[in-house]
């Protein structure tokens, strides 16, 4: 798990936004495909989440554990995760434009997909505590 964010495999996430960016980009500008994205991809952050805080047994203190749900859930959050993506460099990086990115890579690689959150979310816990 990464504790620098060096750690994180952020070469592959520029590879894959480099590969991916007018399928991006086109889904951005179609709203069924975008809303279609936003809700799964989101399913699959609150997913990825989920499985952090369980494999960390956080889950056993609930204050703690939704303290951090929050944080995770929270825009400032989104907002670096954006930036260590480099979402800005080819779409406005909102929130949504975030979550369809997470689903266009869940479906192009999901073990980069999961390494990728799991290693972000134990950077930023271990920032937090």
């Amino acid at each position: 798990m990464a504790k620098k964010l060096y750690h994180l495999p952020l070469q592959h996430i520029k590879a894959f936004l480099a590969h991916q960016k007018s399928t991006i980009r086109s889904d951005i500008k179609n709203s069924k495909k975008l809303e279609y994205a936003k809700r799964f991809g989101k399913a699959s952050y609150l997913l990825e989440m989920e499985r952090f805080i369980s494999f960390l047994k956080i889950d056993k203190n609930l204050d703690h554990a939704l303290k951090l749900i929050k944080y995770f859930e929270s825009e400032p959050f989104i907002q670096e995760l954006s930036k260590l993506m480099r979402l800005q460099d080819f779409c406005e990086g909102k929130r949504e434009h975030f979550y369809l990115v997470l689903y266009h890579l869940r479906e192009y690689d999901f073990e980069l997909f999961s390494s990728f959150l799991q290693q972000c979310f134990m950077h930023f816990y271990t920032s937090q505590r």
